[in-house]
């Protein structure tokens, strides 16, 4: 999915007004992104075709940096550490959506994260 994409939904709701826009850039099999007010990242591993659902799994350990903010931001790394499922629809380049989905275990909710190709 090497693009850059800004959440836009979180659960089918609008995303949440952070300081920076939550994003997310797939490049040289890294990820990283801003979480609202943080840089975040970490080296990455697609099981499957990102247009079928592949699983999205961190392959080393993740960084982020400790910015003093307004508002916490979102736990983008906590979603990624959870391995979401990842779907990529649309035309290449234009009017992408990245769909990053896990679904609900004893400890946490299920959740659907989507973004738009920037």
């Amino acid at each position: 999915p090497a693009a850059t994409y800004t959440l836009t939904r979180v659960n089918g709701a609008p995303a949440p007004a952070t300081t920076r826009p939550v994003s997310l850039t797939f490049q040289d099999g890294r990820v990283g992104g801003v979480d609202g007010c943080n840089n975040v990242g970490a080296p990455y591993a697609l099981r499957g075709a990102v247009s079928d659902g592949a699983v999205l799994s961190l392959t080393g350990p993740a960084f982020t940096t400790r910015m003093a903010c307004p508002e916490a931001g979102v736990n983008l790394i906590g979603l990624l550490d959870r391995a979401p499922t990842l779907i990529v629809q649309g035309a290449a380049g234009r009017g992408q959506t990245l769909t990053l989905t896990v679904p609900a275990t004893a400890d946490a909710p299920a959740e659907r994260w989507e973004f738009q190709v920037r």
